[in-house]
């Protein structure tokens, strides 16, 4: 991982932007690749649907 955070470091500086970690886990990533899926957590549309800011609130 230490490789990884060095260029994160390295390309926030380049940009002239703050680079910051935030805490978190794999439990999300993990439930949408392996399921079950807990449909609140996810908005689907069918192929062409667009999402629309109402969606989210």
């Amino acid at each position: 991982m230490a490789p990884l955070r060095e260029r994160a470091k390295l390309n926030a500086s380049v940009l002239k932007k703050q680079y910051e970690e935030i805490p978190g886990s794999l439990e999300y990533f993990r439930e949408l690749i392996r399921g079950p899926v807990a449909e609140a957590k996810f908005l689907r549309r069918r192929l062409g649907e667009m999402f629309t800011q109402e969606m989210l609130f």
